[in-house]
């Protein structure tokens, strides 16, 4: 029997499509809003329209198919009655092999906490614009900043609410998932950025992309499935305060030895395909030998001795998005 599982989130619609062995990922950039709709459908009417539409275009009937749901913080009420119908809050705390990072709109949710704020006049405006920029969005919600300082305003206003003391393990893989980057933003460089302002503590982080709200999708239908295998790997962030020397070693003779000096972010490209021993030796690190895996954009390193928000910092901010920008244009 067919399955689809959904997740109907703040700015967009996630879906998962399993035919026999075929497995198909669906992205619906749009979801219900109350002051645009509701004169014309509730809710549950507009969601499971689009759930049969997206089954009739694969010659599947909503009757024939299991169908599981989660939603942002709640699934919408459907009267066909899913097989599962739980918050997405459930779907990131049952992820046990990997560390997911949630964030949609103004909320952060990890297996260890949720954190959340909805006032607009509590985000950081910093020209008349942006109020009005605020209330559109509330009604609006799929619209996608076009300007570049819009978008990273508003990510700055998500790391400005994560709680202090939050700790996000460097144990196992870290998944980066939710509504933000399922957006389709308008320098790609910004989502990268999001995930360095996010850790905080020092230590060597493996860290995934889901630009598609996977984790929930695949925690709906299978939670032994090979998660990661379905997100970007985006490389090994190394955050230690002041410089740190490494030892570079491919195996095959090329070793490469270099120093980060305090108080830079580098990003240094490797290939997704490649594996390397990497040999890391600062302050607060220690001395440290790890396999690395490429990925998007390879090593990054950051050696600040005070973490404040890089988006204050407008020289770092924009030195840090040209080299990550530089290294997905090679891509």
């Amino acid at each position: 029997m067919p399955t689809l599982t959904a997740y109907f989130g703040t700015s967009v619609s996630s879906f998962l499509i399993r035919n026999g062995q075929d497995i198909e990922f669906v992205k619906f950039p749009y979801v219900y809003s109350k002051g645009l709709f509701s004169n014309q459908c509730s809710e549950s009417q507009f969601y499971r329209y689009l759930i049969e539409t997206i089954l009739r275009e694969r010659n599947i009937s909503l009757g024939s198919c299991d169908v599981s749901v989660c939603g942002f913080f709640e699934p919408p009420d459907f009267a066909f009655g899913p097989n599962v119908s739980c918050s997405v809050v459930d779907t990131i705390s049952s992820s046990d092999k990997f560390y997911p990072v949630f964030i949609a709109d103004s909320s952060l949710i990890t297996k260890d906490i949720i954190s959340s704020y909805s006032d607009f006049t509590d985000r950081k405006s910093k020209d008349d614009i942006e109020p009005n920029f605020f209330s559109n969005l509330a009604i609006f919600p799929q619209v996608v900043p076009s300007d570049l300082s819009d978008q990273a305003n508003l990510d700055e206003n998500i790391s400005g609410k994560v709680p202090n003391g939050l700790t996000i393990s460097s144990d196992t893989p870290v998944v980066f998932t939710g509504d933000r980057f399922a957006q389709n933003v308008t320098d790609k460089g910004l989502n990268y950025i999001l995930m360095m302002e996010l850790i905080k503590s020092a230590g060597i982080y493996n860290l995934y992309l889901d630009g598609n709200n996977k984790v929930s999708l695949i925690n709906l239908l299978d939670r032994e499935f090979d998660t990661l295998s379905y997100t970007s790997r985006v490389g090994t962030f190394i955050n230690t305060t002041g410089s740190v020397e490494c030892l570079l070693s491919t195996g095959v003779g090329d070793d490469q030895f270099f120093e980060v000096k305090k108080d830079h972010i580098y990003v240094m490209p490797l290939n997704s395909e490649s594996e390397v021993k990497l040999s890391v030796k600062s302050t607060d690190l220690g001395s440290r030998e790890v396999k690395v895996l490429g990925g998007t954009l390879g090593l990054i390193f950051d050696t600040r001795e005070h973490k404040g928000s890089i988006y204050t910092d407008v020289k770092l901010f924009n030195d840090l998005l040209k080299q990550v920008d530089r290294v997905l244009v090679n891509k």
